[in-house]
């Protein structure tokens, strides 16, 4: 019986870890279709990565806060880290120098400030 469980519990784990994954790739292409989306309707013609400055991130951040009301915060910091982790894979590529907001939980800070 005890082997039959601890299968059960592997099997179990096994699929919430799969969830997951497969949850975090969905999340992760919404945060970064709207990411973008924002910036081009920003900046309207050509772009690249490295011409996203503190200000635009800051107008993203205010955007978020003011479509998704307190209720869905969770929704807003999982976006932000979405795209923080995505600028974080950009540097260390080396597709952009830095960061232009730094820590984008510094940001969220002020912003809430």
């Amino acid at each position: 019986m005890e082997k039959t469980i601890t299968k059960m519990i592997e099997q179990f784990v096994k699929a919430e870890k799969l969830r997951a994954l497969i949850e975090t790739e969905i999340f992760s292409w919404i945060h970064m279709e709207e990411f973008l989306t924002f910036i081009h309707k920003l900046k309207k013609d050509r772009w690249t990565m490295g011409d996203i400055t503190a200000e635009d991130m800051e107008k993203f951040v205010s955007r978020l806060e003011s479509d998704y009301v307190e209720e869905d915060s969770g929704y807003v910091d999982q976006a932000l880290k979405t795209v923080d982790r995505f600028m974080d894979f950009c540097v260390k590529s080396g597709w952009v120098a830095s960061k232009p907001w730094g820590d984008i939980r510094t940001l969220r800070k002020e912003e809430e400030s």
